[in-house]
């Protein structure tokens, strides 16, 4: 019964990877939006399985094996967003990464040849091991998104705010423009302190109906009100 238990956390930890990210959202999108990444997630770990089954031939060793390739390869975007936090603002920011990434390859790859070659108690072990982790997990983001969920509702109630209902829309609708209170150079200025002509940028705004040919002299940013 145990040996049969610990193939379970390649599918254990599949779901660990759907409802991590729900998690930070759970109370403000519908459960049934996350039905379909599960499946696919699922689909990809049993088919990897089977792939790696094949190869090793042995399912504990191919569970054993397999989880560390989904934790790696599918929270990838964790560790990309990590590097650019610490590397913000500077050049180094790729190469950390690539170092980084070579550097977690090489541990993946250590790791897979001490399974192929270790003793089926090790593996058990191993396995095992993942077992908890993955529970652990589970456990933990399950009263995680029950504790938002709750706290979510608690506010909506509070709020005590009744939905908002949008009138339908008749005929053609209208445009929307974005105004963005922003400073920006002349086109004077810029060419004058930093050689830089924007007379092909102001003309295409002046085609648009945007900027009003008698303000061209003017600021960017009082020929954004200045329509002609």
């Amino acid at each position: 019964m145990t040996g049969k238990l610990t193939l379970l956390h390649p599918l254990l930890f599949s779901i660990i990877i759907v409802i991590v990210p729900y998690t930070q959202y759970a109370g403000l999108i519908a459960p049934a939006q996350v039905v379909v990444p599960f499946i696919v997630i699922c689909v990809l770990a049993l088919f990897s399985y089977l792939i790696i089954k094949r190869i090793v031939k042995k399912a504990d060793v191919a569970s054993a094996v397999l989880s560390p390739l989904l934790i790696i390869f599918c929270n990838y975007g964790v560790l990309y967003e990590y590097i650019s936090s610490l590397t913000n603002g500077i050049k180094i920011k790729g190469p950390v990464l690539i170092l980084a990434t070579l550097f977690i390859l090489i541990i993946l790859a250590v790791y897979i040849e001490k399974v192929l070659g270790a003793h089926e108690v090790t593996i058990k072990n191993v396995n095992k091991f993942f077992c908890v982790i993955a529970v652990a997990l589970i456990i933990f983001n399950t009263f995680s998104i029950t504790m938002q969920s709750i706290a979510t509702a608690k506010v909506i109630e509070a709020s005590g705010m009744p939905g908002i209902t949008l009138p339908k829309q008749s005929g053609p609708l209208p445009d929307i423009y974005f105004v963005i209170l922003d400073e920006y150079a002349a086109p004077s200025q810029m060419k004058n302190d930093f050689h830089y002509d924007m007379s092909p940028f102001v003309e295409h705004l002046s085609q648009k109906g945007i900027i009003g040919k008698r303000s061209r002299g003017s600021s960017l940013t009082e020929k954004i009100f200045s329509v002609g």
